[in-house]
């Protein structure tokens, strides 16, 4: 992934001078994109190195379905 994020950059500065509207959404889209990315994977990393419980039973699928949809309107 990281290939193709350096491809990018490159390519946003080549053409910015020639394009450079198209290249300020696809950029500003981009990073917001990585940003909910990085915070999405620091809460799962949070998750599985703090997931042992007393019980030692996985949720339900359907518990967790609910609980992701219950908190997707938290998320920023």
């Amino acid at each position: 992934m990281e290939e193709e994020y350096k491809k990018f950059n490159e390519l946003l500065i080549e053409k910015k001078e020639k394009y450079p509207n198209i290249c300020k959404l696809w950029e500003g889209h981009i990073n917001e994109k990585r940003i909910k990315y990085n915070t999405m994977l620091t809460r799962a990393i949070k998750v599985l190195e703090t997931i042992e419980s007393k019980s030692e039973k996985d949720l339900p699928m359907e518990t967790i379905a609910f609980l992701y949809f219950l908190f997707q309107e938290n998320i920023p």
